[in-house]
């Protein structure tokens, strides 16, 4: 409201887009408003309050870019969404940089994936109504296992639905067996790439490079003879490509994604969507 300049929110509402207002709240509020203030109005959600529809796809108008620019700054990516809204917003700004298309196309992708992916959690916890409130929110934070289990005759595997290493690379939980719904919807993201590319006159080989690779990575020599591991994972690329100035190189998709190989090769891509699916708010299984 401060941003648009109206003095209530009735006002606003009746003269500006809801979807363009909605995503301005991710990039506009910081991550401690939305979840210590914004998130408190949806304990009140209930399963009436949601509608089944297509996802929407907006280009936002360019008089979101200037109060945009902090946030593109920071996540270096001008792409977001909304799980619960069912959104997927592009920020009218350019970084300037190598790859960008690229990975502008990806995210898209990978989000237009993610949002059914809760969509169907939502469902779910719809038939549940007196826990349906909580349930919705801590799925929107991205709740995820912080106790550590007993070891027993059974594998334990955790249900992880974040990029835990982006905080801290040694979180124990990093090295436990686990999936992670992420790396999934990338899977999906890099299959929708490789159908582009068939659909787009001479682009079909170009980008047929990136088939299969979410989960491969090897150790290379650096300049100073050094092994160094080297993801092939398309996003741990092009956010390295970003970040070359900066020498700093990406691995956490690549290492999401090859834990969820793992269970793929004893198991297959259905179980691995159904376990995710099924204990993703419980946080782990046994098997």
């Amino acid at each position: 409201m401060e941003y648009l300049g109206y003095v209530s929110v009735d006002e606003m509402l009746q003269k500006e887009d809801l979807f363009e207002v909605y995503s301005a709240l991710r990039f506009i509020e910081g991550n401690e408003w939305l979840n210590g203030v914004f998130f408190k109005q949806y304990e009140n959600l209930k399963p009436a309050d949601f509608e089944t529809r297509e996802i929407v796809a907006r280009a936002l108008p360019e008089k979101w870019s200037k109060i945009a620019a902090s946030f593109v700054s920071k996540k270096w990516h001008n792409v977001s969404h909304l799980k619960e809204l069912g959104v997927v917003f592009v920020i009218p700004i350019s970084l300037g940089i190598s790859g960008e298309l690229l990975r502008m196309i990806s995210l898209i992708f990978h989000y237009f994936h993610e949002i059914p992916f809760y969509s169907e959690l939502f469902k779910k916890n719809a038939e549940f109504p007196e826990t349906f409130a909580a349930n919705i929110i801590s799925l929107l934070r991205g709740d995820v296992w912080d106790r550590r289990l007993p070891e027993g005759e059974k594998t334990l595997w955790l249900v992880i639905q974040r990029y835990l290493a982006k905080d801290d690379e040694d979180d124990w939980r990093l090295f436990t067996p686990h999936l992670n719904p992420e790396a999934i919807h990338w899977t999906k993201a890099g299959q929708d790439i490789l159908r582009l590319g068939e659909a787009l006159d001479g682009q079909s080989v170009d980008l047929s490079f990136w088939a299969g690779l979410d989960w491969v990575g090897d150790y290379f020599k650096d300049e100073a003879g050094n092994d160094t591991l080297v993801s092939f994972n398309l996003v741990d690329t092009v956010m390295s490509l970003v970040k070359e100035r900066e020498m700093i190189k990406y691995l956490y998709h690549h290492e999401e994604a090859l834990w969820n190989q793992i269970f793929t090769e004893y198991f297959n891509f259905d179980d691995l969507e159904k376990f995710t699916k099924e204990y993703l708010s419980q946080g782990y299984f046994e098997i």
